[in-house]
């Protein structure tokens, strides 16, 4: 018997448009739906590999970018049933998820396919994907990457409430001059102009020709509210006291990762990107760097200018 993991909310529709010309495929659609529905979630998943097995033979013939978006999106419905039932007992979470995410992207596949070829249904899989993508996290969370000797946060909505810094730079400007005379516009005896003015078609501004930055504060609110970090690097040890016991058990024992349920815990489901997603939950080249301390810190950011 199929069992029910959590309730993973399906989109509303799956396909970029309801216009498939294969009358097999339609009536088998039709009845994967109704017996989802229903709970007969075996017999729907065979009615769903049987369309896909259909899609595949016909686009032999027909590859029209129309047929290539409804055989995505009818995938992507197969594994987001996949996502939501486990059909077997040897089925796991991390197994369930990998679903998930595999029907966000077949579903993004298609849905670049609809704007390269500028075909109809555009907006319903834009809403798909972003219904599906909440679901997503809501129902698995976000996977937190892990290098050799850290973990690494770059969720802005963990950074945000985690940690609740941003950074203030310390500038030492030299030798200031007026854009208009050219002359020290602290000296009234040498500039009269005043910032921000018009003269003569030009704005007044002051011009430095040597600038130091003299240090990097960490301040609860930063003048510039994009001055916040974007990526920040904590030793395993510190990371995994955020975790319960039995979570870093469960992570042991299935050898799995970390997977961050914030968004869900706030019950405030962002509407994010779907590339954004995948991006903060990869471990890339910059995040691969390594601290002899075990108490560092490594902070990365934007170091930007208050207008």
């Amino acid at each position: 018997m199929a069992n029910l993991l959590k309730e993973l909310k399906e989109p509303t529709k799956c396909q970029g448009s309801e216009t498939m010309t294969d009358d097999k495929i339609v009536k088998l659609v039709f009845l994967a739906r109704k017996n989802k529905e229903n709970g007969n979630y075996s017999e729907a998943e065979k009615q769903l590999q049987m369309c896909i097995s259909l899609f595949e033979n016909n686009m032999k013939k027909d590859k029209t970018p129309q047929t290539l978006v409804e055989y995505l999106t009818t995938k992507a419905e197969y594994h987001n049933l996949k996502a939501k039932v486990m059909f077997k007992d040897s089925d796991t979470p991390l197994q369930l998820r990998e679903n998930a995410v595999e029907s966000l992207k077949l579903m993004e596949k298609a849905r670049n396919i609809i704007e390269e070829k500028n075909l109809p249904g555009k907006d319903d899989i834009e809403n798909n994907i972003l219904k599906a993508l909440k679901n997503t996290i809501d129902v698995f969370g976000c996977i937190i990457p892990e290098a050799e000797n850290h973990y690494v946060i770059k969720c802005p909505i963990r950074i945000k409430n985690s940690f609740r810094f941003g950074m203030s730079p310390s500038i030492i400007m030299k030798n200031p001059k007026c854009s208009i005379c050219g002359n020290n516009p602290t000296d009234p005896e040498k500039c009269d102009h005043i910032v921000g003015v018009i003269y003569d078609g030009k704005v007044c501004r002051i011009i430095y020709d040597n600038i130091d930055i003299d240090h990097t504060a960490l301040v609860e609110r930063p003048k510039d509210p994009r001055c916040v970090p974007h990526r920040i690097l904590i030793p395993k040890t510190d990371m995994e006291k955020a975790f319960t016991e039995d979570e870093i058990k469960q992570k042991e024992r299935d050898k799995s990762q970390l997977y961050c349920h914030l968004c869900s815990e706030l019950k405030i489901i962002p509407d994010i990107d779907f590339n954004i997603f995948i991006l903060m939950q990869k471990l890339e080249k910059d995040d691969i760097k390594s601290s002899e301390s075990s108490k560092e810190m490594i902070i990365s950011g934007p170091l930007l200018f208050a207008k």
